[in-house]
């Protein structure tokens, strides 16, 4: 009874995220955005006479771009109960399990974003230096990072809702929680680029 009524909140907001303009625009943005962007990117490096540490900025190059799209993706999972009026009953009702509450709201636009690394995963091993097994593993690297932001991202709001400033001034306040996620997201990127940048240095 429990799994049905989870896959049917699931199946709400898939519903929502499909029917909802901005939503569908934003999901359909993301999608087709990070593949297209990563294959020109490439395109143009294809054409530069790259040396090995050339090429070591590239794939890292190619990962920070990936991360500051879906990571900054993420920063709607900020305030995305706030903004419902939510946050709040939500706590009370079940304090102790909070990642219950966010899956259903948050599948949805982790599906589009799946499906965007997996296109852009066979465009990268297509036209970078990176191949096979070692895409894969670079893209569950970044797809874990995407995970675990994102759950932050929702727990920030569930953990330190931001209710009273849309029922007061409506959507056009400032959030701290979304201010914070999208500082992490640039800062996290870039960390995480720089990092495997050296790790590929120095493996060679």
């Amino acid at each position: 009874l429990v799994f049905n009524k989870r896959s049917a909140s699931v199946v709400h907001e898939f519903r929502i995220a499909l029917k909802t303009p901005q939503r569908m625009f934003s999901n359909i943005g993301i999608l087709i955005s990070v593949p297209v962007l990563i294959m020109f990117l490439n395109k143009v490096f294809a054409a530069m006479n790259a040396s090995e540490l050339g090429e070591f900025m590239i794939v890292a190059f190619n990962v920070l771009i990936i991360l500051l799209v879906i990571l900054n993706s993420n920063v709607y999972a900020s305030s995305i109960y706030s903004r419902e009026g939510r946050s709040s009953y939500l706590i009370k009702t079940q304090p102790t399990r909070p990642i219950y509450l966010i899956l259903s709201k948050l599948v949805p636009n982790s599906a589009f974003i799946t499906l965007s690394l997996i296109i852009t995963a066979i465009i990268v091993n297509d036209l970078t230096s990176v191949k096979g097994f070692d895409v894969v593993m670079l893209f569950l690297g970044i797809y874990f990072v995407y995970l675990t932001h994102l759950l932050l991202c929702a727990e920030s709001d569930l953990m330190n809702p931001k209710t009273e400033i849309y029922a007061s001034v409506g959507n056009d306040e400032s959030n701290p929680n979304e201010t914070k996620s999208t500082a992490f997201a640039f800062v996290a990127s870039f960390a995480i680029a720089v990092i495997l940048m050296l790790l590929l240095m120095m493996h060679e």
